[in-house]
């Protein structure tokens, strides 16, 4: 049990593709939730649709180590050290060549725990 969480694109079928993963970061997962869902911790499974644009924000925070420091039970730790910065910087950018490559896909980020 834990925070487990995705950027996926619906792929017009009940299915989606799978575009990112990170387990418990729960920082980043905290700035999703500001971002896309308003503050709204509850929203375990729901799917918070981003945009370009919204990209880029979560980019640039991860950058500048100005994640929200964020808890929950069972979200563990994040640390935000070079290696954590660097994978989260690597999974950004392949949902950015997507997003960019398919412009009318629609792209979500989705945790659950």
């Amino acid at each position: 049990m834990g925070l487990d969480q995705y950027i996926c694109a619906e792929t017009g079928e009940e299915e989606s593709l799978e575009l990112a993963y990170w387990r418990k970061h729960p920082n980043l997962h905290g700035w999703f939730i500001d971002k896309l869902a308003n503050g709204n911790h509850d929203s375990n499974c729901e799917r918070l649709y981003m945009t370009l644009d919204t990209l880029h924000e979560v980019m640039q925070a991860v950058e500048n180590y100005n994640l929200p420091k964020t808890s929950g039970f069972f979200f563990g730790a994040s640390y935000m050290d070079r290696p954590e910065k660097d994978y989260t910087l690597t999974q950004l950018e392949k949902v950015k060549k997507y997003m960019l490559d398919n412009p009318s896909s629609k792209v979500y980020y989705f945790a659950w725990w």
